[in-house]
């Protein structure tokens, strides 16, 4: 009996395993593959920016791709994307003398700025973010070559264009699939009971009747299928980036917690940014899709929201980690050190590696009682303000309410007429 559980146990694991890797890539450690040594044990080690730098370039998404090929800064492009795309969607109601309710469609703008925000975070991230892993270099006591293969294998991943297309093609034919049984099969759609799931500003504007109803269904497949993709390509790259963050805390990393917290501030404040554009946009989605709260759209905008606050929490979580790492190898050191000055030989498992080299030893030698003090300092273990916190939960609470924003608007016109 046990061994039928184990085997159950064993197929249910590969099941997930494998379909991790089908929809996400391979998400492995790749600290594992290194050859971990402090790099003070090394005497031809040197830290040399060319060396193990990363370029946004050799790691490119096909959000990458377009905006390298044109010709503006990012902001202008990500507008003109942005105005392309609602223009290309007027041109096509032009066809069918659709422009007036095109025009006058609320969704149809919400999709714009949608698309402005995620484009923009998404651009900006894939290129500030090697500039904050080549700040936080210094930190970890690990050769040039392999800190730069550890970032090429997670950037690799990060911009595996054929993931992310599958993913899209998937996540794609399901949303047409939910708008065709909307648009053709409404006895099928009401008996699903998606009450919040009415798209209320195209419905208002006679996008779901006809004539030339399959005109429409075209229309609004066009969005669909530009929105899926950026929210599959949001959502991967921030779920890989947390499992490169976890990655990342494995790294042996320098005795000094304080120049840790403050290179690693930079990279938290990248994911902070990017957090806070994750809850807007999940706020406009809302909005142009759910017209209610009720167990669907909470359900989505929950699941949705839930990949924002790992995102934000993530970096807090590996800074702890890094922080006792820092400081546990400081305490070893610092004992070392202290127990050098009496005469008294120590030898504990935990002063093996770095505190037996010569270099180590001389480095952190300590002369007076006030430096055993100033060494040990406790260090603040948050890697965000209070007004970043309270902004992140803000936004949570934003997100979470956004298809209520509707009701909102319409009471203060009502107020204010």
């Amino acid at each position: 009996m046990i061994g039928f559980l184990k085997f159950i146990f064993s197929l249910i694991s590969s099941f997930i395993k494998w379909t991790i890797r089908l929809f996400f890539g391979d998400l492995s450690s790749a600290s594992k593959v290194i050859e971990i040594e402090y790099s003070l044990q090394k005497k031809e080690n040197k830290f040399d920016y060319r060396n193990y730098n990363t370029n946004s370039k050799d790691y490119q998404t096909w959000v990458d791709k377009i905006y390298n090929k044109l010709p503006f800064h990012n902001l202008i492009n990500s507008l003109l994307i942005s105005i392309g795309i609602i223009m290309i969607g007027f041109l096509i109601s032009l066809t069918i003398n659709f422009g007036f309710e095109y025009l006058n469609t609320l969704a149809v703008y919400l999709i714009g700025i949608g698309i402005f925000i995620s484009l923009t975070t998404i651009r900006y991230s894939s290129i500030y973010i090697h500039k904050s892993l080549s700040d936080l270099r210094p930190c970890f006591m690990i050769s040039d070559d392999e800190y730069h293969h550890f970032l090429d294998t997670w950037f690799k991943r990060l911009s595996n264009n054929r993931i992310l297309l599958f993913l899209s093609i998937i996540f794609s034919i399901f949303l047409l699939y939910l708008l065709y049984i909307k648009l053709y099969q409404t006895e099928y759609y009401d008996q699903l009971n998606l009450l919040s799931l009415e798209l209320g500003s195209f419905e208002i504007n006679f996008w779901y009747v006809n004539p030339f109803l399959w005109v429409k269904f075209l229309l609004i497949s066009f969005f669909v299928i530009i929105v899926a993709s950026i929210i599959i390509t949001s959502i991967r790259i921030l779920i890989v980036n947390i499992f490169f963050l976890l990655d990342l805390s494995r790294l042996p990393v320098i005795p000094i917690s304080n120049l840790v917290r403050i290179r690693l501030y930079l990279l938290s404040r990248l994911y902070f940014y990017t957090t806070l554009n994750w809850f807007l946009g999940v706020s406009l989605f809302g909005v142009m899709l759910f017209t209610k709260l009720d167990w669907l759209s909470v359900s989505v905008l929950l699941l949705i929201s839930i990949v924002g606050f790992i995102t934000f929490i993530t970096p807090q979580i590996i800074y702890n980690r890094l922080l006792s790492k820092s400081q546990s190898l400081a305490t070893n050191w610092i004992f070392s050190s202290f127990y050098k000055k009496m005469n008294i030989s120590i030898n504990e498992h935990g002063l093996s590696n770095i505190i037996k080299s010569n270099s180590a030893s001389e480095t952190y030698k300590l002369n007076s009682l006030s430096d055993f003090i100033g060494a040990s300092e406790p260090v603040n273990r948050n890697i965000y303000s209070p007004i970043q916190i309270i902004s992140f939960i803000l936004g949570q609470l934003i997100a979470l309410l956004s298809p209520k924003f509707t009701e909102i608007i319409e009471m203060i016109e009502k107020f204010s007429g």
